[in-house]
């Protein structure tokens, strides 16, 4: 399934926070849902702007040996996020947001310090080609900048100024802006040399890797001091959508944490794995004034419930992945907004059929496995109705997606008949907690 990212909306600087999605073979998804809390007291969000972790979940992952069996939905359950009104600073998952109509409209104030709360992993390094959990990227999205991101489903540059194709779009040429990173150093050519050449190597970036297969990494080329050169390994029209995807640029060398040093809108100040980090405003941030808060301070919780409780005592200002159960008992809640996800940010929830073994290495058990699965029961019964169904591609409702592709339904008879022909007379698919 696909679940919209856990959070998504603008930077705090109008600038995303997380972005990507995660796949699988057929998958049922949600929309990740952010809340934040509100203040009857104060209708101005005390930070202004918006923190967004664009992706909770990773860009889909290739696995040659799993086919799109059923895709039960294109979003998932929500990550919901709470904040107090008072400081929707921090905006997840772009969507219907359900902050009260006086914070959305009053002017922001500056200063303060916002209390985020995001899933943590027990691989938590602050290392932008190897990140899991949502924890570090709202760091990361915050600390270092991408080429391009995806903003809802426009690609929208960033450290690129522009990012052209040859005639036949097996080179493609970046064009840097003047940015500096926080200790003062410009972000050179080089810097975007090591970081594409790192994101494309299987060994430093496992999950990254795929999406720099068609990169020739050992030609990449600087012929000038604003320039990157980037040679494939054959025509590729969406060169620009992949580095949208994700495309973190870190000083030649680096491979960030806790002395982590970027060109975005806060610093890192202090990074403790798998419990806490504390970011600081960048005054000299390059694109446009800086945020209107202090800081942000991130706390890596890994219970849903145990976050939703922080937040409704006081504790934090805004959570993300708050699952649908919690969504849905605090809707009527007036001092919680949940903010369900976007499309830019989705994760895709799937069955995965592993192709090379029986009984899915022949083709009518994986299609009658597609028509047997009831995807909209699976989004209203495991993902409460936070979700819509998908369609066993990866990417629904984002540029590129080929949208008359039929929906496919279900039949039950149809699977039954397949699977008989199959030889096939018991399944059994285990699944993880959504």
């Amino acid at each position: 399934m696909t679940e919209h990212g856990i959070w998504s909306g603008q930077h705090i600087t109008r600038r995303r926070l997380l972005q990507g999605a995660a796949g699988g073979a057929f998958a049922f998804g949600f929309a990740a849902l952010l809340g934040a809390c509100t203040d009857d007291d104060d209708d101005e969000p005390e930070g202004g702007g918006t923190a967004q972790p664009a992706a909770t979940t990773a860009p889909p992952t290739a696995t040659p040996t799993a086919t799109p069996a059923a895709t039960s939905a294109s979003t998932a359950t929500p990550a919901a996020t709470a904040a107090p009104a008072a400081t929707p600073a921090a905006t997840p998952t772009p969507s219907p947001t359900a902050t009260p109509a006086a914070a959305a409209t009053a002017a922001p104030a500056g200063g303060g310090w916002l209390r985020v709360a995001a899933p943590g992993a027990a691989t938590d390094a602050f290392n932008p080609f190897a990140a899991f959990s949502l924890f570090d990227y709202v760091g990361l999205w915050n600390v270092y900048e991408s080429l391009a991101w995806l903003v809802g489903a426009d690609v929208q540059l960033g450290l690129a100024e522009s990012v052209e194709p040859n005639a036949d779009g097996t080179q493609w040429t970046i064009t840097l802006r003047d940015v500096n990173f926080h200790d003062g150093t410009r972000v050179r050519p080089e810097d975007v040399a090591y970081s594409l050449r790192t994101l494309g190597d299987q060994a430093q970036s496992p999950f990254f890797a795929q999406f720099f297969s068609g990169n020739q990494q050992d030609n990449v080329s600087v012929p000038d001091d604003h320039t990157v050169v980037v040679p494939l390994l054959f025509p590729q029209g969406d060169f620009l959508e992949s580095i949208a995807t994700i495309s973190i640029i870190v000083p030649e060398g680096s491979v960030g944490g806790p002395e982590a040093v970027g060109s975005g809108p806060f610093r890192l100040d202090a990074y403790e794995a798998g419990k806490s980090m504390r970011l600081s405003r960048n005054d000299d941030y390059w694109d446009g004034p800086p945020a209107l808060l202090d800081g942000v301070e991130v706390f890596a919780v890994t219970e849903g419930t145990a976050r939703l409780n922080g937040l409704k005592g006081g504790e934090l200002d805004f959570v993300a992945g708050i699952p649908p159960a919690g969504a849905r008992a605090e809707a009527d809640n007036d001092e919680i907004a949940i903010l369900p996800g976007s499309i830019a940010n989705s994760t895709a929830y799937a069955f995965a059929a592993n192709t090379q073994l029986p009984p899915f290495n022949d083709p009518r058990t994986v299609r009658a496995l597609k028509l047997a699965v009831d995807r909209q029961a699976l989004v209203n019964t495991v993902l409460l109705g936070f979700g819509e169904i998908g369609n066993d591609l990866v990417g629904k409702g984002l540029p590129g997606y080929n949208d008359s592709i039929p929906q496919l339904q279900r039949d039950a008879a149809q699977a039954r008949s397949l699977f008989e022909a199959a030889g096939v007379t018991e399944l059994t698919i285990r699944t993880g907690e959504v």
